[in-house]
């Protein structure tokens, strides 16, 4: 079954490139007789307010565009990233770094990025860095989380609507061992659009 995704974060409200983003998803889920899923990003736990979620969740309800399941809050998650965080230090993809955990970029080879939009993305070794998966303050990142979340909640078969493509989150999906959700960019840049 087709699972599609909109992930806002709760750090301001629903712009048009969300409502663009999460329209996309839900027309596909809909059009595929799949399910559209909604999950808050609300890592940023200073930035993050409820005021801005329920705007998010105001504006969502306003255009019909209705979600199934049950929402996902990124917040009630931290336990299950610093697991997952743990057991990449202990496979030695990771480290920790001044109170925080890195993600060891494997430089040994370009990472290809495979994406229905855009095909397949290539992304030169040299671009890669060894990037913050979890804050000092114990919370994790964006790159991270979502790489999580989506491998949880998905199968091979699920298609997630991303705003874009991302090194940092086919790195990880990459050390973490797992399937890769297929991925469909959704690029922000709408003169970037062809038809």
């Amino acid at each position: 079954m087709v699972k599609t995704r909109f992930a806002p974060s709760p750090s301001g409200y629903l712009h048009i490139g969300g409502v663009r983003t999460a329209l996309y998803a839900w027309l596909f889920a809909r059009n595929q007789g799949g399910k559209f899923l909604l999950r808050i990003e609300d890592t940023d736990v200073e930035r993050s307010t409820e005021e801005s979620k329920l705007s998010i969740l105001e504006g969502l309800k306003w255009l019909g565009l209705n979600h199934d399941e049950e929402i996902v809050h990124q917040s009630e998650r931290f336990e299950i990233y610093k697991e997952k965080a743990n057991e990449l230090i202990a496979d030695g993809k990771a480290y920790e770094s001044e109170g925080a955990i890195r993600f060891k970029s494997d430089r040994s080879s370009n990472v290809i990025i495979s994406d229905h939009v855009f095909g397949n993305v290539e992304v030169n070794v040299d671009e890669l860095d060894d990037f913050i998966i979890m804050r000092s303050n114990g919370a994790p990142t964006y790159h991270f989380a979502v790489v999580i979340d989506d491998y949880d909640g998905s199968d091979p078969e699920n298609v997630m609507i991303t705003e874009y493509g991302n090194v940092k989150v086919g790195t990880a999906f990459a050390g973490l061992g797992t399937i890769s959700a297929r991925r469909t960019g959704v690029t922000t840049d709408i003169t970037e659009i062809t038809f």
